[in-house]
């Protein structure tokens, strides 16, 4: 069962070593520009393609529902396999740690440290994570008892990050 999950940025991502089982979400602008990671004791690499924007941006693609779900699809067939997850993307900042936040949430019981600087998690990737969460068995609240109280509902609002 995975005990970590690791965000990194490009550049460290491609230099990353394990000598234990690692599955990693690769996240890049465009498909054309996704990192080179290794393979080295890696079960599993799920690359996906989207900018680091809240609002649509012409020749881009905007974080989605079905990006949300094939995130969790991904995670759910490797998370028992696997020692690390490691999310990346461009920077190591905004995108990579919205997906690390909420998973950490539902796999660990909290967002941990990636609501905190030096992260800065992507709202809109935060949100629809958390709304995509809520509806699947797999990633139900009450996976994991100790979940923090952080508001009425025990997630951390965006205010609520600094």
């Amino acid at each position: 069962m995975c005990n970590q999950i690791l965000v990194l940025n490009r550049v460290d991502a491609e230099e990353f070593e394990s000598s234990f089982s690692w599955a990693c979400i690769s996240i890049a602008n465009a498909e054309e520009e996704f990192a080179t990671i290794p393979d080295d004791n890696r079960l599993a690499l799920f690359q996906l393609a989207f900018i680091d924007q809240t609002q649509p941006y012409p020749g881009f693609a905007l974080f989605n529902d079905e990006h949300a779900y094939e995130i969790f699809d991904f995670v759910s067939n490797y998370w028992d396999e696997i020692d690390t997850l490691l999310i990346h993307c461009d920077a190591g900042i905004s995108r990579s740690s919205a997906v690390a936040a909420v998973l950490s949430r539902f796999k660990f019981g909290s967002e941990g440290e990636f609501l905190y600087p030096p992260y800065d998690p992507n709202p809109r990737v935060y949100r629809i994570l958390r709304e995509v969460a809520c509806g699947r068995e797999d990633f139900c609240e009450c996976q994991n008892e100790e979940i923090e109280e952080n508001d009425e509902d025990g997630w951390i609002e965006e205010d609520d990050w600094d």
